[in-house]
């Protein structure tokens, strides 16, 4: 059958869940699985070139043709967000339009051939496990707006088809509605009504099928009655400014968090501290003059590590060069194919779920493999901590490997489980009894062009994605307690494809290795 490819990536090819958007390694697939489509129906229309019901869907085939032909050439195609918006959306909707055939289209005696064709191509689809449906169209348009906020860019540089110093081409009327449709689902009204202009003004120049031109104008309409009517809530723009003052100093902040963590001031704050230090670093020099470098000695004299403190109190440090490119793309293609949606627990509850704040997939690697047993053998050399990982009250977790997708990311959050442990939901038996995280190492596997920094709001302090590199710090005070100075966030990835691994450590085996402090305050 010409549709036999098709199956065959379906079922040759096994991965955790279907979903794309999430995934910019799983979005890099797409091309080559579309060039298999395009060629199969090449081969089916040789034979098919009589038939006049066919000469829309060559049209079609022949534009697509030159597209797939630039995501090929370029292996970093996709790295671009416009870029993977596009080819989502292509394979979600263009093929899609393409293969239905309205009654007005349809010839005398060529139905049955045509619609036969249309109908094997649209099932032989939906048994491609990697092929996009209207959630990753939903999730790669949030990616999308996402960034545009986080990073300031102007939506018609954005629509344009430019980002900073990186060039593509623009995005087409029916593209830019489709994500002013999600947008319309948000609180983001001012930027819904950039969104709409620029579609609007994009399908009329462009002679767009007029229901989608009229559907624009329509949402625009309603829109302008919904706004005439409301105030604008100045009561984020408080707590933005609020980041300019002394009110934002890591230890006033954390000191405000009750003992559930909800504490919607400090939440507040931290976020748009946050998204300041994913634009820029905004430590001074003075800031800056604080901090060293030094080489970080082990228990074996001649091993040593390049360590960068870049926080002193608590310890933030950057470990340089502790990781080969080898072994770093040894943890990727372990874990390609284990890949599934990162999840987000919820701590009141046994439940996890798919949450809005954390955009990536990851995988799960153990130590009985060689190069991850050496790894984190490694990573306890150069800590001092125990990484042992055991069935029962094991000293530190498995290697969490994460993929981050288009604008993926990962809000601020605290390592510590303390809120699970105080409910009782951990109910691991490895962790159950091996107490709280003490500490988070967090290896980065590949360079970001932009975006995808890790960073800490209260502390003020920026580590950027560099390939071969570590980041280390204390989730825990020395008494025990959590240190929410540290909470962190991985900031949205604009232009690149981000790997991480971290693991990590537990308090049981460390009661020797990292000592109570004298004072309980510690």
């Amino acid at each position: 059958m010409l549709f036999d490819f098709i199956l065959f990536m379906s079922v040759g090819t096994i991965y955790a869940c279907g979903e794309v958007f999430s995934s910019v390694d799983r979005m890099k697939q797409l091309p080559k699985i579309e060039q298999k489509l395009i060629a199969a129906c090449d081969r089916f229309l040789e034979h098919k070139h009589k038939i006049h019901g066919f000469a829309k869907f060559k049209r079609f085939l022949d534009s697509t043709r030159k597209e797939n032909e630039k995501a090929l050439r370029d292996e970093t195609y996709v790295e671009n967000p416009i870029n993977g918006f596009r080819l989502l959306w292509r394979l979600s909707e263009r093929w899609l339009a393409a293969t239905t055939t309205s009654r007005t289209e349809k010839v005398i005696g060529d139905d049955d051939t045509v619609s036969d064709f249309f109908v094997k191509i649209r099932s032989s689809i939906k048994k491609v496990s990697l092929w996009p449906t209207a959630d990753d169209i939903t999730g790669a348009a949030n990616g999308l707006v996402r960034l545009s906020l986080v990073f300031n860019l102007d939506i018609n540089q954005l629509i344009g088809g430019s980002i900073g110093h990186y060039h593509t081409e623009p995005l087409t009327g029916d593209e830019v509605f489709a994500i002013t449709k999600v947008v319309y689902q948000t609180e983001e009204k001012l930027e819904l009504m950039a969104w709409l202009n620029k579609s609007v003004d994009l399908m009329t120049s462009e002679n767009t099928e007029a229901k989608h031109a009229d559907e624009a104008i329509e949402l625009k309409t309603k829109l302008l009655a919904s706004m005439k009517n409301r105030k604008r809530d100045d009561s984020v723009d408080k707590n933005i400014n609020k980041c300019n003052g002394s009110g934002c100093h890591g230890d006033s902040l954390s000191e405000k968090l009750t003992s559930n963590g909800q504490n919607s001031e400090v939440h507040t704050t931290c976020h748009s501290m946050y998204e300041q230090l994913c634009r820029e670093n905004t430590r001074t020099a003075a800031d800056n003059s604080k901090l060293h470098c030094q080489y970080q000695t082990t228990s074996i004299p001649f091993i040593k590590a390049k360590a960068e403190y870049v926080h002193t109190d608590p310890p933030i440090m950057l470990f340089h060069d502790v990781i080969s490119d080898i072994e770093s793309y040894w943890i990727i293609n372990t874990s390609r194919h284990m890949l599934s949606r990162s999840l987000m627990g919820k701590f009141n509850t046994s439940g996890e779920y798919f949450g809005k704040k954390r955009i990536s997939q990851s995988a799960w690697i153990y130590d009985d493999l060689d190069v991850s047993a050496k790894l984190s053998k490694r990573i306890g050399l150069l800590t001092g901590l125990s990484t042992r990982l055991l069935e029962e009250e094991t000293h530190a977790e498995p290697f969490q490997i994460h993929n981050y997708g288009l604008g993926g990311m990962y809000e601020p959050h605290e390592d510590s489980v303390r809120l699970y442990r105080q409910t009782g939901k951990e109910e691991n038996k490895a962790v159950r009894n091996s107490g709280d995280r003490i500490a988070t190492w967090l290896f980065y596997l590949t360079d970001v062009k932009v975006g995808g920094a890790t960073v800490f709001p209260l502390l003020n302090t920026r580590v950027p994605v560099t390939k071969g590199s570590a980041a280390f710090w204390y989730n825990l005070k020395q008494n025990g307690d959590p240190d929410m100075r540290t909470i962190h966030a991985g900031c949205p990835v604009l232009i690149g494809d981000k790997w991480v691994a971290n693991k990590w450590i537990r308090e049981v085996g460390q009661m020797f290795r990292r000592k109570c402090a004298l004072d309980r305050d510690l």
